[in-house]
């Protein structure tokens, strides 16, 4: 097993606990093209999993780059298309996340919880920038299907070490570009 999949796997138990409190069970899922493999052999095991534990509860999976953010969704996007869940959460704020077209070849049903905000310490993207990248998805996704989400890093012991403070003016700009995407697009 790669020291990345160990690392998948340790973000899944914690994952699975914190989204437990909320009702939620998300799994994270690597773009790396190595383990699309690995995946798709533990995939189903995940499925059981989410129908044996968590019944009606909403089902999701967050799909992450490595550290670099190189390669986009193409390597994983048949395992995306094959998992049994109602969202999933893609990071798009760097360059190398890929095409945002991706999106055209995920089911209809499926929600997506669009990576807008850079969690990159002292990088604090503006309401106007997160608002274009949106609006980008939009090309691709019908409104209803967007939830707006910062890229991963902002948890604590992650390896982007941003500040409390820093976190809190990136998350009043996510707001604040979701009160004008609502007021655009209802």
């Amino acid at each position: 097993m790669t020291e990345t999949l160990r690392t998948h796997i340790a973000e899944q138990r914690q994952f699975r606990n914190a989204n437990r409190r909320h009702g939620r069970v998300v799994y994270p899922v690597s773009t790396d093209s190595q383990e699309a493999g690995i995946l798709s052999r533990i995939e189903r095991h995940i499925e059981d999993r989410l129908r044996q534990r968590h019944g009606g509860r909403r089902a999701g999976a967050r799909a992450c780059g490595e550290a670099e953010h190189r390669g986009g969704y193409d390597p994983i996007l048949k395992q995306l298309n094959r998992l049994n869940v109602g969202h999933i959460t893609m990071e798009f704020t760097s360059p190398g996340a890929g095409d945002m077209s991706v999106f055209q070849r995920l089911p209809e049903h499926i929600e997506i919880g669009l990576g807008c905000v850079s969690c990159q310490p002292g990088q604090i993207d503006s309401a106007d920038t997160i608002v274009e990248r949106v609006e980008m998805a939009l090309r691709y996704l019908k409104p209803e299907r967007i939830t707006l989400n910062p890229d991963c890093g902002f948890a604590p012991g992650s390896a982007a070490n941003v500040s409390i403070d820093e976190v809190y003016l990136k998350l009043q700009h996510e707001v604040a570009a979701a009160h004008h995407l609502r007021e655009k697009y209802g």
